[in-house]
């Protein structure tokens, strides 16, 4: 009732309505009640969401969902997670004896609702192969109670700073659901430093990178098991704090605002970009590794961002691409360089072997490309530049593809 609300107030207002997708409704209904009445909801979902001038999904299979309902005009838009309440500094060295635990027990984590789409079973049977030294720890409502003798139940709500710090206490979140429509939890795990395994279904698989956790096959407590014994064995706190680095890169609630308001913008008709207290600039992309062997696969994103206007951009540059060309043999690609420098660009070079560093360095006066060495500028590890990295990024991705927010690789596709 609140979606037909909202779009009567937008005709009697004359103003444009944009509707959020969050919930996988035909499914839902399926799943509670019965495929009689799922199926039928389709229909409603199709008339529903075609009334809106826009209509967000929170990932790309749910956007995908709506545009086989027949619903055009669908983007993308990924939610955020508390980076404050969610960190790393949460840990509690204390929770393994507090659970009756040696210190050298492998602590993996489920918190949520004990609803039947969590795959609860799944996660039981998973802790039940792994056995000693690895323990499941359970939290939250509905949650079973007869469990192996290697998992733990905590069966009630837990507010948002207990969950926090059991998750920065564990080493690894499991998630065994094939239905979610985004998986909040996923981003609260990486977010307070420890590393993910999930089905690979539903969109945890657009959360979850490689160098963050890893996935398996769904409803199989084997694969799963199999997974987590991988991801000890891959240096899971080293996953952990990529994946930190991860979720504040691109799902920081700055980021996440940003993109709404260029939606917002998008179907106002205007250009204008939202600013955001901590940025220096309106706009900022950075790219890893430029050199002339990946400029090709930039050029076009470029390009679309140039057709902003005079949007400013600061450039990472490998002065000698892994060994294989230094820069000073391609002119025409310094020629390139010099011209961003000329048009109010700024660009720096950073080593080879260690293109992560800070995104704003000591502009080079002469512009020359050739024979340019590296300036001090603090880290981009820092919280504060991630975060303005990340805005910057999806401004400059939002406004650029219409509204669609996407990350930036070393070759975007």
């Amino acid at each position: 009732m609140t979606a037909w609300a909202a779009l009567e107030a937008g005709r009697r207002l004359d103003v444009p309505v944009i509707g959020f997708y969050h919930s996988d409704l035909p499914l839902l209904v399926s799943n509670r009640i019965g495929n009689w009445l799922g199926t039928n909801l389709n229909g409603y979902v199709t008339r529903l969401y075609s009334s809106f001038d826009r209509v967000l999904a929170p990932s790309q299979v749910m956007a995908e969902k709506l545009l086989a309902l027949g619903v055009d005009n669908v983007f993308v838009q990924p939610l955020g997670v508390d980076l404050e309440t969610f960190r790393p500094q949460r840990r509690d060295p204390q929770l393994r004896r507090e659970l009756g635990l040696p210190e050298d027990t492998r602590l993996m984590i489920f918190a949520g609702r004990g609803s039947r789409e969590k795959n609860l079973p799944i996660l039981l049977e998973t802790a039940r192969q792994l056995g000693k030294p690895y323990h499941l720890l359970l939290v939250g409502s509905s949650m079973p109670h007869r469990v192996p003798d290697n998992v733990t139940v905590i069966d009630r709500f837990c507010p948002a700073a207990e969950v926090a710090r059991l998750m920065a206490s564990s080493d690894v979140l499991l998630h065994a659901g094939n239905q979610e429509t985004f998986g909040l939890v996923v981003l609260e795990a990486m977010a307070s430093g420890i590393p993910v395994v999930a089905a690979r279904a539903g969109a945890l698989p657009e959360l979850v990178p490689f160098h963050a956790g890893r996935l398996c096959r769904p409803l199989d407590a084997r694969a799963m098991a199999q997974a987590v014994q991988e991801l000890f064995e891959d240096r899971p706190t080293l996953l952990g704090a990529q994946a930190r680095q991860h979720v504040e890169l691109h799902h920081a609630w700055d980021a996440v605002v940003a993109g709404l308001l260029a939606h917002y913008h998008a179907v106002l008709g205007t250009v204008e970009l939202p600013v955001a207290v901590h940025a220096e600039r309106a706009v900022m992309m950075v790219l890893h590794d430029v050199a002339p062997e990946t400029w090709p696969d930039y050029r076009g994103f470029v390009e679309r961002v140039d057709a902003l206007g005079n949007v400013p951009m600061t450039w990472l540059v490998v002065p000698d691409f892994h060994g294989r060309n230094a820069l000073e043999r391609h002119p025409q690609f310094c020629s390139m360089l010099e011209g961003r420098l000329a048009r109010g660009d700024d660009w720096c070079c950073t080593a080879a072997i260690t293109p992560m560093t800070g995104p704003r360095r000591e502009r080079h006066g002469s512009g020359s490309c050739a024979g340019s060495t590296p300036t001090k500028a603090s880290s981009m590890h820092s919280t504060a530049a991630r975060r303005a990295v990340g805005w910057r990024m999806a401004s400059a991705c939002s406004s650029a593809t219409g509204g669609r927010c996407m990350g930036l690789s070393r070759r975007p596709g």
